[in-house]
């Protein structure tokens, strides 16, 4: 894995703002798998994932409800996607949604590479109270080819303490606000 404390500094991030029994969204990537693995023990929510390796790392904790997202599976990657995945998306309400991403932009808002995984974190958006991006500092101002949402559909974006103050000002000069995990701002 890259950059695997930033991802820990993102993970545990993510993980300080929800409560201990809220219902939350984790979708796809290495970066939303340090934030179920930052989850503290006092967790006992519900959490709804499209990542296999995500309910790999929850399925063992007791008192989290996990619900794992049927659904094709694509080769290599350990997620799935396509319509019973959608389906069940529609069936749940979040209070929170953790999103990965291929980039997020101040003009182009928020990318990716697949037309699935775009779906997928479409709905989830549309099905949480609040929604998160959790970037590594590489990923800001980054445009991959599928766009998501634009940055007023969701509340921020979490990255890591050695991302670019640039790209950072150039986010919340558009409005969005961003937190840096490991550092104290």
């Amino acid at each position: 894995m890259e950059n695997p404390q930033e991802k820990d500094e993102i993970g545990a991030a993510a993980a300080a703002l929800i409560g201990d029994t809220d219902t939350i969204f984790l979708d796809v990537g290495t970066t939303v798998e340090a934030a179920a693995r930052a989850l503290p023990p006092t967790f006992h929510g519900i959490v709804i994932t499209n990542s296999l390796v995500v309910g790999s790392i929850l399925s063992d904790r007791p008192g989290v409800e996990l619900y794992v997202l049927g659904g094709r599976v694509r080769a290599g990657e350990m997620t799935t996607y396509g319509p019973d995945a959608l389906a069940q998306v529609r069936s749940f309400n979040a209070n929170w949604a953790f999103l990965g991403t291929g980039g997020v932009d101040a003009r182009a808002g928020l990318t990716d590479y697949s037309s699935e995984d775009v779906a997928i974190k479409q709905l989830m958006i549309e099905k949480s109270a609040q929604t998160y991006v959790l970037a590594v500092g590489d990923k800001l101002g980054r445009i991959a080819v599928r766009h998501v949402c634009d940055l007023d559909e969701i509340k921020g974006v979490i990255t890591d303490s050695k991302a670019s103050i640039a790209r950072i000002n150039s986010l919340r000069d558009a409005g969005i606000e961003v937190v840096q995990g490991g550092a104290s701002n």
